[in-house]
């Protein structure tokens, strides 16, 4: 199985990366599959420029995963609708922060087959391994998908072990290309990379969507694990 993992086009190259891609790719790692990344915004390429068509029409992924934001949604949906003229066949699904708050409109939307919200290491890992058994879709946390006209979202359950969870493959988004590129994530220091050590978050304000991605219980990292 080939997989495709999609970073839009729209995104501040200075301050943010594709870090959720790096957890999924580390978390992952299922043999038979094997995944690429596409970076719009490191590559300055959007969905309809010829470096996209020819990603995709190149590698031919069995699957397509698209992690947006609200400001990188619409692009979002212009990237699935280039998968499904060029690729029919294949199966996209989304993940990321716009598709976890705005779940059903956002499935709807966009056209894609799926959406995966909140924390999709494992459920992410777990959908591939079940995409050609759909009497087991029903059991994966968080997944939302079509069932006879109707659009069902599954309860998303937070990992209680963070620690389970592998650090970041900063490989496989091509980190240091972004450090040439003046990513410097909020210092002066030329090399840095986030990891995420705490997520929930218990408060609920307006303009911000942790709770709905982590869920409201925060959750820790050892300290270890941190420094390893």
């Amino acid at each position: 199985m080939r997989v495709a993992l999609v970073w839009p086009c729209g995104n501040d190259i200075t301050y943010s990366i594709p870090l959720g891609l790096a957890y999924l790719v580390s978390n992952c790692k299922i043999p038979g599959v094997e995944f690429k990344i596409f970076d719009g915004t490191l590559y300055n390429a959007a969905s309809s420029s010829k470096k996209f068509h020819d990603f995709v029409l190149n590698y031919r992924p069995d699957v397509v995963g698209v992690s947006c934001w609200s400001k990188t949604f619409l692009e979002t949906c212009r990237i699935i609708a280039v998968i499904k003229e060029l690729l029919p066949g294949a199966v996209t699904v989304l993940g990321g922060i716009h598709p976890t708050a705005y779940t059903i409109k956002a499935l709807e939307g966009s056209g894609a087959d799926y959406i995966i919200t909140g924390e999709a290491e494992a459920s992410f890992k777990e959908f591939l391994l079940n995409l050609n058994h759909p009497a087991k879709l029903s059991a994966i946390p968080g997944l939302a998908y079509r069932d006879k006209g109707k659009i069902i979202v599954n309860p998303h359950c937070p990992p209680e072990d963070l620690d389970a969870i592998a650090l970041p493959d900063y490989d496989a988004i091509e980190l240091e290309k972004y450090f040439k590129r003046g990513y410097r994530y909020f210092s002066n220091k030329s090399r840095n990379a986030p990891i995420w050590m705490t997520r929930g978050c218990p408060y609920c304000c307006k303009f911000c969507t942790a709770p709905q991605i982590n869920g409201k219980k925060i959750r820790k990292h050892s300290v270890e694990y941190g420094i390893n």
